[in-house]
């Protein structure tokens, strides 16, 4: 967020593609969600058909209704999960973290290297 800040990204902007990602993720997950819901009423539906004995049991499937209730609730999830990192994202300053990126040690855990001015030392 910092980079797309520091190259001129808007706080709207920022704010905007925060929410856009939490909605496909959401979206994502409720589509998945309902696939497994659908498959496994399928599968329940099969096998539990000959030994409960009960009429038109068969026929049990997730209607409109599932999937309207599925998109909805997704949405809504996506909205308030990505309301937080998205104001958050919005109030970045790109100069502070840059700032504090800058300073600190590279490299691996068995030899450290410090980066300064000079170089890496």
């Amino acid at each position: 967020m910092a980079v797309r800040a520091a190259l001129g990204a808007t706080r709207g902007a920022l704010a905007r593609q925060m929410l856009v990602e939490s909605g496909v993720l959401a979206l994502g997950g409720g589509a998945l969600g309902l696939l497994i819901a659908i498959i496994g009423t399928r599968v329940l539906t099969q096998a539990t058909a000959q030994q409960i004995g009960l009429p038109r049991l068969g026929e049990i499937d997730p209607n409109w209704i599932v999937l309207t209730f599925a998109a909805i609730v997704s949405m809504a999830a996506a909205v308030v999960f990505g309301s937080t990192p998205a104001w958050q994202a919005a109030r970045v300053d790109a100069t502070d973290a840059f700032r504090q990126a800058g300073r600190g040690v590279t490299g691996t855990s068995g030899r450290a290297c410090l980066v300064g001015r000079e170089g890496i030392v």
